[in-house]
């Protein structure tokens, strides 16, 4: 990627990010309550095999989509919301590995671009290692271990329900991960799409999403929460 397009891209999610709520998980509920509500209509009233298959396509990656949005405003929300933003910077370094120049520092000057949302546009939030290596990375510990033990609610309320992730997660997941990009990058006409497999990859991607909020909210954000954020209000990367 080079620094034109990046800049491109950040000003892109920068300016998308207005419309937005604050709030990452509320964001991807929206998102991905529009589209269950959708797929449950066309299989409702559409009997149409053809039409059936291209929405439950459009259902998939609309998902996806949800999920990789979901980790940008959460990475982005941690320098918000986190009282020491400077040592998570800090620990970002092992992150990104790409030079700028004074030409590129006038530009990021110029359009108000901060270090944050450099560093989100760089990264890959559609790659479950990725996603792993950011958030351990910045939290400082070892995030998916936690999912896969089922201790990634001990910060939670303690009127807060939570249910445990089923052992197979990741391997939903990355099949999930696998189906939209056969969707989008390479099209095949002929894929068979089964419903109650996509329905199930769906729950399973929610879960998953619940379980990291919770993580990454409470275990995290709330421990080292910026007093006063909400109310004078935090800064916009």
């Amino acid at each position: 990627m080079t620094h034109y397009e990046l800049y491109t891209r950040i000003l892109k999610l920068k300016s998308n990010r207005k419309y937005r709520r604050d709030h990452s998980f509320t964001n991807f509920m929206i998102k991905t309550n529009r589209s269950r509500k959708l797929i449950n209509k066309i299989f409702k009233n559409i009997n149409d095999n053809t039409c059936v298959k291209e929405a439950l396509c459009q259902f998939v990656i609309s998902d996806i989509t949800a999920f990789e949005v979901y980790f940008r405003d959460i990475f982005l929300a941690m320098f918000s919301f986190c009282k020491n933003d400077t040592e998570l910077l800090s620990r970002c370094t092992k992150l990104v590995d790409k030079n700028f120049n004074i030409e590129d520092l006038v530009i990021i000057e110029k359009d108000g671009i901060g270090i944050p949302l450099i560093i989100v546009g760089l990264l890959n939030f559609q790659n479950l290692k990725t996603i792993d290596k950011v958030f351990s990375t910045i939290t400082q510990q070892k995030i998916f271990e936690l999912l896969d033990s089922n201790k990634f609610y001990q910060g939670k309320p303690e009127d807060y329900e939570v249910y445990p992730l089923d052992k197979d997660w990741y391997s939903k997941l990355e099949e999930y991960l696998d189906l939209r990009h056969n969707l989008t990058h390479d099209f095949n006409p002929r894929l068979k799409i089964d419903s109650k497999r996509v329905i199930e990859l769906h729950e399973n991607l929610m879960a998953f999403i619940i379980a990291m909020d919770i993580c990454l909210e409470w275990n995290f954000i709330q421990e080292n929460f910026k007093k006063g954020a909400l109310m004078k209000g935090v800064r916009k990367y």
